[in-house]
């Protein structure tokens, strides 16, 4: 599928830009800790970005994989011995609802959920999407499993896994799942994951059929400004920053800290 709209140019400039920076950032000492970095928090270690998760690494292959996930290189931190120790787990893939063009045709749109690309088998499902004159992630798919071509019978289902809707008259964002959709409880936790409104498309007849489900919490590994004290959160809990001295030594910036209301979350050690 031909995508005219896509700037090739400014994309390019953006993936070389955040490559120069991740590789920066590996030169950047932080306090060596005792124990590895918590669950949703990324490390840099020799030029490549991991996200801890489980208590495993995943690596990121490519700048355009890494953004796809909202991230940006200053919410990566040194990584230690302890981190570097975990197992590696694979590669991650683009984040679940990207729309991405295949770099290995240059050609093809596909979705993208669970790691696995579906291609968009017409442009008219631009304009049926409201993805018409956007931008999208330009990544080499090659080795992607490939799901079955979307057809024209897409136009009467509800959107796919991974998408983000909005119904008319209502202000709730919502993400579609396997099951149903879940709401977003406040626009901080649509933050958390480096979201943005561009991305949300409008609700049709057979999302309003899904069930509701349990809201999204906010990201592992967020960073969030709660009336000026600064806490990280992890897997419902918040760690609060004691001193600044203590913030800027686990090797965090102040560009990766959003404003979110942390009450009902419950509260672990804080960092010394």
């Amino acid at each position: 599928m031909q995508t005219k709209s896509i700037k090739n140019n400014l994309i390019y400039v953006i993936s070389v830009i955040y490559l120069m920076g991740l590789l920066f950032l590996g030169s950047v000492s932080a306090e060596e800790t005792t124990q590895a970095h918590k669950n949703g928090e990324l490390v840099i270690s020799n030029g490549t970005v991991y996200l801890i998760k489980d208590g495993k690494r995943f690596g990121f292959k490519t700048a355009e994989e890494f953004i796809s996930h909202g991230y940006t290189f200053d919410m990566a931190l040194t990584a230690n011995s302890w981190d570097l120790a975990l197992p590696y787990a694979g590669e991650m893939t683009a984040r679940d609802g990207s729309y991405v063009l295949d770099t290995s045709d240059g050609r093809t749109l596909y979705f993208i959920y669970q790691g696995v690309a579906r291609p968009l088998a017409h442009s008219l499902f631009l304009t049926t999407l409201g993805l018409q004159g956007r931008s999208f992630f330009q990544i080499d798919l090659s080795s992607y499993p490939k799901a079955q071509t979307t057809g024209f019978e897409y136009l009467y289902l509800s959107h796919p896994s991974g998408a983000l809707i909005i119904k008319s008259g209502d202000s709730t964002i919502f993400q579609v799942t396997d099951s149903g959709l879940r709401p977003f409880s406040a626009f901080s936790v649509f933050q958390s994951y480096r979201y943005d409104f561009s991305m949300v498309l409008s609700a049709n007849l057979e999302d309003g059929k899904l069930p509701v489900l349990q809201p999204i919490e906010y990201r592992n590994g967020s960073l969030l400004n709660d009336k000026g004290t600064i806490f990280l959160v992890v897997d419902g809990k918040k760690y609060g920053f004691k001193t600044w001295e203590s913030f800027v030594a686990r090797g965090y910036s102040l560009n990766a800290v959003i404003e979110g209301d942390t009450t009902g979350i419950s509260e672990g050690e804080s960092f010394q």
